[in-house]
């Protein structure tokens, strides 16, 4: 779950999603909530992660890729286990390849094929700044 800080000053350094975190059953007013309470802190956000959470579905991975877009600051995306596919790697990739201040990309745990590597071979190309990738 999500840690809010007592106050403004106070500094978040890392967001992590864990499983029991449930998408399905969340209202969006709730979602819209916390990303912006998120986007409120970003300068504090290094590194941003979901883990096991398996049903990802499209429309929570746009929110995602919508937030880590304006979260200047984030050297971590960590995105295991959360049933990224082919498709929704395709998405990813385009959607960070100009992000300034990403430096590693952690999707270990799951459903990747080989067009997959094609994919983020174009991201590394187009994002110098992207030195670490973390595939299990």
């Amino acid at each position: 779950m999500l840690k809010y800080p007592k106050e403004k000053e106070e500094s978040i350094s890392k967001v992590l999603f864990t499983n029991s975190f449930n998408y399905e059953k969340i209202e969006y007013k709730v979602i819209f909530q916390i990303f912006y309470t998120l986007l409120t802190y970003s300068p504090q956000i290094l590194s941003f992660s979901l883990v096991s959470c398996p049903n990802l579905n499209m429309k929570t991975l746009e929110f995602v890729l919508f937030l880590i877009k304006n979260l200047k600051n984030v050297k971590i995306l960590r995105l295991e286990g959360v049933n990224l596919n082919d498709q929704s790697m395709q998405i990813i990739c385009e959607e960070i390849k100009d992000h300034k201040s990403l430096k590693a990309l952690m999707l270990s745990k799951n459903q990747l094929a080989s067009i997959s590597g094609s994919y983020l071979a174009g991201l590394i190309s187009d994002n110098k700044n992207i030195n670490i990738l973390y595939l299990d």
